[in-house]
């Protein structure tokens, strides 16, 4: 059975793309691995969205998984939330 290489869904034979993801199906599923990461714990607090997107991006390229969260309603002038 053919599976779609990024929602991992099968379909029948006679499929050749996957109707979600508008790719070419692969004849096995791909295989993820899924660390465990533990509790998170907060690193810094961001005075907005940009600035929580920025250090998020440098924190990730570095290979640090991170999150941002949110800790208030979303207002006018962005988010204000924590880097985990």
């Amino acid at each position: 059975m053919p599976f779609c290489p990024q929602c991992n869904a099968e379909y029948k034979l006679e499929v050749s793309m996957c109707s979600d993801c508008h790719v070419t199906l692969v004849p096995q599923p791909i295989q993820t691995e899924v660390t465990e990461y533990g509790d998170w714990d907060t690193l810094e607090s961001v005075p907005n969205e940009l600035a929580g997107n920025i250090l998020q991006g440098v924190l990730e390229e570095d290979g640090i998984p991170a999150r941002l969260r949110c800790h208030e309603a979303p207002n006018y002038g962005g988010v204000k939330g924590n880097i985990w």
